[in-house]
């Protein structure tokens, strides 16, 4: 059992058997394929002032999200809850919405014809910033700050 499996198996109780009824429910019917999407992600953030720890943060981003596929439509179901009752109400959901009655026929969009002006150019990611670039300009930030007004400590 590799490692992500071993997660869910562990801390919500998904084995092999639960997601092979889920993907049951997902393909029941006419459809194509289904799949299922599972999240649990972690941030945790730690605040220093004048070298002290004044805060701490953790946030938990978590769900289960099943996509059936029927043609050229797909349904998408999202939950927060991980859980056997979670997979199978989101199974459902997303077949249902990709075998579902849509449009009769397709919607044309057109745009104005001129290319779109970039107002907000970003030369790079802030992602793609080195962490020793980012606190070198927070200490500039700091030593500037501090040589502007002696009330600033």
């Amino acid at each position: 059992m590799n490692a992500p499996v071993r997660f869910f198996h562990e801390r919500f109780g998904i084995d092999d058997s639960r997601l092979a009824r889920t993907l049951d429910v997902a393909l029941e019917g006419a459809v194509d394929a289904a799949d299922l999407f599972f999240e649990y992600a972690t941030r945790d953030a730690v605040v220093l002032e004048e070298g002290i720890v004044k805060s701490g943060d953790r946030h938990v981003s978590q769900g289960v999200g099943v996509r059936v596929q029927t043609g050229e439509r797909q349904g998408y179901a999202h939950s927060d809850e991980i859980s056997t009752e979670s997979l199978r109400l989101a199974a459902t959901t997303a077949r249902a919405i990709s075998v579902g009655p849509g449009a009769p026929a397709g919607v044309a969009v057109r745009g104005s014809g001129a290319p779109p002006r970039d107002l907000y150019p970003v030369g790079a990611a802030p992602t793609d910033v080195p962490i020793a670039d980012k606190a070198s300009l927070l200490a500039a930030i700091d030593a500037r700050a501090r040589a502007r007004d002696p009330r600033v400590r």
